[in-house]
């Protein structure tokens, strides 16, 4: 993934929790990306990934679309929060769940 500064790096030992964040202005680029149980329900928990951030930053959900990349489930997700707005793409293969974010400031053109 090409990041529009060099990102910054953080690993949460007790989930294999890793995560990759930068900023370009007032714009945030990121990357993380964790391991679930082999029989996780992958909707299940995309959907808690995509509520858990939207939640978390006041928003709603204004669009989302599933999508795949190599046969693999996810979902494409735009928001708009309390101060930020910006888009989530969600991806679940084999075990892990990757998560790619763009956040702007609200009322910023789409990134």
């Amino acid at each position: 993934m090409l990041f529009p500064e060099n990102p910054e790096q953080q690993t949460v030992t007790e989930r294999n929790l890793h995560q990759f964040s930068a900023t370009a202005g007032s714009e945030s680029y990121g990357l993380a990306y964790v391991d679930y149980p082999l029989d996780a329900d992958w909707e299940n928990v995309v959907n808690g990934e995509r509520d858990s951030i939207v939640n978390g930053l006041g928003g709603s959900v204004v669009d989302e679309k599933r999508t795949s990349v190599e046969g693999y489930p996810g979902k494409f997700i735009r928001f708009v929060g309390q101060n930020t707005s910006g888009e989530l793409t969600i991806y679940f293969v084999g075990r892990r769940l990757y998560v790619l974010h763009v956040f702007v400031p609200k009322g910023t053109q789409r990134p």
